[in-house]
């Protein structure tokens, strides 16, 4: 069996530039002496180059078929997760149980929906999501039926959860409505 590594030596010009200079000056008599210090410097200059790992290639159908998932929110019950995952192509919100066993998609949007939390004290949800892609994202409330209403009070402004109250009766909301004055 043939072994596939290599070893590559590299002796820097600077050194075999030293090897003439001593060549041909009053150092001749050094000359033996820089050699055999020049020489454990060539071996240290070599080294031995293992053999590269092979890389596994992917489809374009395999690379693009990844489902991405992100964000959590316990239930209050702390029975189920919140999360948002991309599965159909589109994220969705959905939600699982601390147990484990199938996700259960709670919205069916067209837009990416982005699940932000539960509320504090019942199963309704609060969403994020843009329309038709304009990547101006409102806050859209889900209640427990499944109906959904954009909550956010200005139709051109993007807006962001900021997070629960203290008390966890409100939230905070960021917007980057601008004051006319």
């Amino acid at each position: 069996m043939r072994d596939n590594t290599t070893v590559n030596c590299i002796i820097p010009l600077k050194i075999l530039n030293l090897v003439n200079l001593f060549s041909n000056s009053k150092f001749l008599k050094m000359k033996k002496y820089v050699i055999f210090l020049l020489i454990p410097i060539f071996f240290i200059g070599c080294k031995k180059e293992e053999p590269r790992k092979a890389v596994k290639k992917y489809t374009i159908d395999q690379f693009m078929n990844n489902v991405s998932i992100r964000g959590s929110s316990f239930s209050p019950d702390e029975k189920k997760i919140l999360f948002t995952r991309n599965e159909s192509g589109v994220y969705n919100a959905y939600e699982i149980s601390i147990n484990g066993g199938e996700p259960k998609q709670l919205t069916q949007r067209e837009e990416t929906t982005y699940a932000i939390s539960y509320f504090p004290e019942d199963e309704r949800i609060l969403m994020m999501s843009d329309q038709g892609g304009n990547e101006i994202y409102h806050i859209y409330l889900r209640d427990q039926e499944g109906n959904i209403k954009d909550i956010t009070p200005y139709e051109k402004a993007r807006s962001s959860f900021a997070g629960w109250s203290h008390d966890r009766n409100s939230f905070f909301m960021a917007s980057n409505k601008r004051n006319p004055k």
